[in-house]
C-alpha cells in the first residue's frame, strides 16, 4: 500500500501527468441513496454481527516480554528478520505438530525496479525443517540445535535476498500459470 500511495502522489505532482478538464466550481448536490432493507437481509446483519463478535471475543493474544532484544541476536549469529521467522515456525510446529509445516507469508521488497512488484519469501525450507527436528529431539546436543538455527536462518537470508532481486519462486509459477 506504501508502494501504491508513493507512485500515486508522484504521479500526481508531476508535471506530465494529465489532470483531466479542470472540474466546475459548482458542487454537485449529493444524492441519499434510499436502500431496500427487507427483514431477511436485518437478520443476516444481526447474525453476522453477532458471528464477528463471537469471532473477536474468542482471540487471545499474549506476548512473552524476552530480555534480550536485536543486538543480542545479532551477536548470536542471525538477523532478527530470521530470527522471528524461526521462532513462527517453531511456534506453529508446537501448536500443530510435526505433520504439516507452517507456511508463512512473508513478502520481500522489490521497490528497487521501476514500478516494483511483489515476491515471497518461502520460510518453510529443509534447514527450517532440520532445525525444528532437532529441538524436539532430546537427544540432539544444544551446539547442534543452534548450528541448525544458524542454517535456518542463513538459507531464510539466501531466500529473501534472492526474492528481492526478483529471483523468488513464487511470481515466476504465477505467471506460468497464467498462460494455462
Amino acid at each position: 500500500m506504501a508502494r501504491m500511495c508513493d507512485e500515486i502522489v508522484e504521479s500526481l505532482h508531476s508535471q506530465s501527468f494529465d489532470h483531466g478538464t479542470p472540474v466546475s466550481s459548482t458542487p454537485v448536490t449529493p444524492i441519499p441513496l434510499d436502500w431496500n432493507v427487507t427483514p431477511y437481509i436485518s437478520e443476516a446483519i444481526l447474525k453476522a454481527d453477532e458471528a464477528g463478535k463471537a469471532l473477536l471475543n474468542s482471540q487471545a493474544m499474549g506476548y512473552l516480554l524476552t530480555n534480550y532484544g536485536k543486538a543480542a541476536i545479532k551477536k548470536f549469529g542471525v538477523s532478527p528478520d530470521s530470527w522471528t521467522q524461526m521462532i513462527i515456525q517453531l511456534a506453529y510446529y508446537r501448536l500443530v505438530g510435526p505433520h504439516k509445516p507452517g507456511g508463512t507469508y512473508e513478502a520481500a521488497t522489490t521497490r528497487k525496479y521501476l514500478k516494483g512488484r511483489t515476491e515471497t519469501i518461502r520460510v518453510v525450507t529443509l534447514e527450517s525443517e532440520a532445525w525444528l527436528k532437532a529441538m524436539h529431539d532430546p537427544s540432539v546436543d544444544a551446539e547442534t540445535r543452534r548450528r541448525l538455527l544458524v542454517e535456518a536462518a542463513m538459507m531464510h537470508i539466501k531466500d529473501a535476498r534472492e526474492a528481492g532481486n526478483a529471483q523468488g519462486i513464487d511470481r515466476h509459477l504465477l505467471g506460468s500459470c497464467q498462460i494455462c
